[in-house]
C-alpha cells in the first residue's frame, strides 16, 4: 500500500517493516529515504519484491499444474467370492465406452484377467472370469453378476454405457431372485 510521505514522495506502509501501525514511519525507518536524505530502496522491500516474484512465479506454475485436466478412467474390480480381488483402477474411458469394452480394455492389460462372453453388443454375457465359470441356472448357483457404482446392473454389458469415475464391480455369487444378491 502507497501513503504520501509529506518529506518526499510515497512511502510503503507495511505493518512491522519499519512502520507503526498508523503508518507513521517509525524514527530513522522511512521507506526511500536514508539518514543522509538520499532515496534508495531498502533491504526489506527489495527483499519483499523479489520474495513475491519468486511466489509468483511458484504459485503461477502451480496453478498451471492444476488447472490440467486429469485423465478420464474407469475402474473395474473383480471379486472371486473367496478372497481374492483383482482391480484395474486406470483403465482410459472413451466415449460411449461400454462395460463390455471396459473389461476388453482389462483383458488386454499386460496383468489382466481373461473375461470369457458369449453373444455380443447389448445381448453380450460373461460365462467366465478368469479360471472361475458361471455354475448355470439355479437358486443354489453361483454366477458372474456386476455393479455399477454400487448399484446392481439391470442391463448387459454391451448396453450400459460408462462415464469417467465410474467403478465396475464384478462378484461371483448366487442372485436373489427377490431382487437382491446373496453370496
Amino acid at each position: 500500500m502507497l501513503a504520501p510521505n509529506p518529506i518526499r514522495g510515497p512511502r510503503i506502509v507495511a505493518g512491522n517493516l519499519g512502520t507503526r501501525a498508523l503508518g507513521t514511519p517509525t524514527r530513522g525507518a522511512r521507506a526511500g529515504i536514508d539518514r543522509s536524505g538520499r532515496r534508495h530502496a531498502p533491504a526489506c522491500i527489495a527483499a519483499f519484491t523479489f520474495g513475491a516474484i519468486i511466489a509468483i512465479g511458484f504459485f503461477g506454475s502451480v496453478e498451471l499444474l492444476a488447472a490440467e485436466p486429469a485423465a478420464k478412467t474407469v475402474c473395474v474390480r473383480v471379486d472371486f467370492g473367496d478372497g481374492f480381488e483383482a482391480n484395474f483402477t486406470q483403465l482410459e474411458w472413451k466415449k460411449g465406452m461400454s462395460v463390455d469394452e471396459a473389461i476388453a480394455t482389462a483383458n488386454a492389460h499386460a496383468h489382466g484377467i481373461k473375461f470369457t462372453r458369449i453373444g455380443a453388443g447389448e445381448t453380450a454375457l460373461i460365462t467366465q472370469i478368469g479360471d472361475v465359470k458361471n455354475e448355470g441356472a439355479g437358486r443354489d448357483r453361483r454366477n458372474w453378476l456386476y455393479w455399477l457404482n454400487g448399484k446392481l446392473a439391470d442391463v448387459g454389458i454391451g448396453a450400459q454405457t460408462l462415464e469417467p469415475g465410474d467403478v465396475v464391480l464384478w462378484r461371483f455369487e448366487r442372485y436373489d431372485y427377490n431382487g437382491e444378491s446373496s453370496k
